[in-house]
């Protein structure tokens, strides 16, 4: 409950503020709450100058607030401007790198174990692998046999028949990027 006078009259009145009106019991002038309520609040100088003072220093300290929120804001945005796209490019760039380290440790895994002093029937699989290989990925693996390059699959394929000897001879070389590019049996 707030006690108000009315402006009409100048008698007191007893305010509801749950309700949407109040009404003067004097005259019958009826005022609108939260409208017309605080043109009738009547405050002694004293007050006027409290009030005016504190609205004073709420101006003058809402301008000095301000100030550091537009730093912290330009700081933020200055962030999500430079660093952010930086980052992830870098993550993007980092992602690609181990993506492509994996690539080439899958395509060169199976190849690598197969270096070394090898069976003839170890070496004839491994003919078949590199024939089924190039016909399906984009890096391509030549043979080398007797001297001879091979990149063709078909070609690769008939290697074998010209395989005699019980044990054979490979080795493995890399082309820059690390993928395996030749292989050699001798």
């Amino acid at each position: 409950m707030e006690k108000l006078t009315c402006k009409n009259c100048g008698a007191p009145m007893v305010v509801n503020e749950t309700k949407d009106f109040a009404e003067c019991k004097n005259c019958g002038t009826k005022y609108k709450l939260n409208e017309d309520i605080n043109i009738n609040i009547k405050l002694d100088d004293s007050m006027k100058e409290t009030v005016n003072n504190g609205m004073d220093m709420v101006k003058k300290g809402s301008k000095l607030i301000l100030i550091p929120f537009l730093i912290f804001f330009f700081a933020v945005a200055l962030t999500i401007i430079i660093v952010v796209p930086k980052t992830i490019s870098e993550a993007k760039k980092k992602s690609e790198e181990t993506q492509e380290k994996f690539d080439i440790d899958s395509f060169n895994s199976k190849y690598e174990i197969r270096s070394g002093k090898k069976p003839k029937l170890f070496v004839e699989t491994l003919i078949d692998d590199i024939s089924v290989d190039n016909k399906k990925n984009k890096h391509k693996i030549t043979l080398v046999y007797n001297d001879k390059e091979y990149t063709d699959s078909n070609d690769i394929t008939d290697v074998k028949k010209e395989l005699t000897k019980s044990e054979y001879e490979v080795s493995l070389d890399y082309d820059s990027k690390g993928y395996i590019n030749k292989i050699t049996i001798k």
